[in-house]
């Protein structure tokens, strides 16, 4: 079902459809919280050096667009919408092999959740609810369910997106290993509201004491 997602995913997004190359999804609003700066400062100089696709999604910063809009016409190996799409999204989010999400806050993130539930490994910044959500890539154990960097710069992105890549190409069977375990992941609320109760249970057992 993934392959059929990621060749739909290419095929839409203008892109060569090929099963054999690492798939980056984008979908964000675009804006410099959400580390668009830092994406800016090394993803050319990635598509360079690396050999990956890129699929993206957004709208917000009007020079961010005008970027990824000369992006998506002169490289052959970016494709994407400029604008706001529900299908569009949940395509990217299905047919991805990685998802980017190098926010420099972020409380919470819904993205990095959805990614792996769809088996797609998200590559993001250590803030928030991304380190909360994510669980780093061991190499020496093949686990984890994504990829993670801590500095606020382009290079430790780049750095970053380069593991993740090469993980794709030269540790295959850790990169469907951490796809099992990120697709087993559970977000729900059930944890939560438990949590919940075990607080009011502790806050009500204290008064009575008193």
């Amino acid at each position: 079902g993934k392959a059929a997602c990621k060749a739909e995913l290419q095929k839409q997004f203008g892109l060569e459809v090929r099963p054999d190359i690492p798939l980056i999804g984008i979908v964000s609003r675009f804006a410099a919280q959400k580390g668009f700066d830092l994406v800016r400062g090394m993803l050319e100089r990635a598509l360079e050096d690396m050999v990956f696709q890129v699929a993206v999604l957004g709208t917000g910063d009007i020079a961010t667009e005008a970027w990824f809009h000369r992006l998506i016409e002169t490289h052959p190996a970016v494709g994407g919408h400029i604008g706001f799409s529900v299908p569009m999204s949940h395509l990217i989010e299905a047919g991805s092999d990685f998802f980017l999400m190098p926010s420099l806050y972020e409380p919470c993130g819904l993205n990095q959740i959805y990614s792996q539930r769809y088996g797609t490994l998200p590559i993001v910044r250590a803030t928030g609810g991304l380190d909360d959500t994510v669980i780093n890539y061991d190499e020496a154990r093949g686990s984890g369910t994504g990829f993670k960097f801590h500095d606020i710069s382009p290079e430790a992105l780049y750095y970053t997106l380069g593991w993740a890549i090469s993980t794709w190409y030269d540790r295959p069977q850790h990169f469907r290993a951490m796809q099992q375990q990120a697709m087993q992941q559970h977000f729900g609320w059930d944890d939560s509201a438990q949590a919940y109760v075990r607080v009011y249970q502790h806050a009500i057992a204290n008064r009575r004491a008193v």
